[in-house]
């Protein structure tokens, strides 16, 4: 991401996590807010530009964050920092970028495709694609998973 890429942004914003509010002095674009509701993080999500998900280093990733449901129901892009595994396969089929978080240069060049979607205005998900881990869906797949078991 160069300078002026850079320039243009408004801000990343970090929510939760952080006892002092405020703009990062170490990177200006770095703005922490304090915790929040979830109700306000719901709308926090709607209003995003992007949404980004920030997985621990592993050769597979098992997990699935519960952020990543609210994450697909916002219909807002959604950037991955995950290893290979299940985060890695939905935002990728949810039209998102991925990077590995071991590869510093994956991450800048996600990033800057990201920014790249941001300023074409193809902020939204796929409809069709999240609707697919609607409640109706995941309830019909883990049916048939358990009738293989009988």
């Amino acid at each position: 991401v160069d300078k002026h890429e850079l320039d243009t942004l408004d801000k990343f914003e970090v929510i939760g996590g952080s006892s002092q509010p405020g703009y990062s002095r170490t990177c200006p674009l770095l703005f922490h807010r304090p915790a929040v509701s979830y109700l306000e993080s719901l709308q926090l999500m709607v209003d995003a530009d992007v949404l980004v998900v920030l997985d621990a280093p592993a050769e597979l990733n098992v997990f699935f964050p519960s952020k990543l449901s609210d994450y697909i129901g916002s219909g807002r892009k959604i950037l991955g920092i995950t290893p290979t595994g299940s985060s890695q396969r939905i935002i990728e089929e949810l039209g998102g970028e991925v990077a590995n978080p071991l590869q510093p240069e994956d991450i800048a060049n996600s990033i800057h495709r990201i920014f790249t979607s941001c300023r074409s205005n193809s902020l939204k998900a796929p409809v069709s694609i999240a609707s697919k881990y609607s409640v109706e869906e995941v309830v019909k797949s883990f049916d048939g998973l358990l009738g293989k078991l009988r």
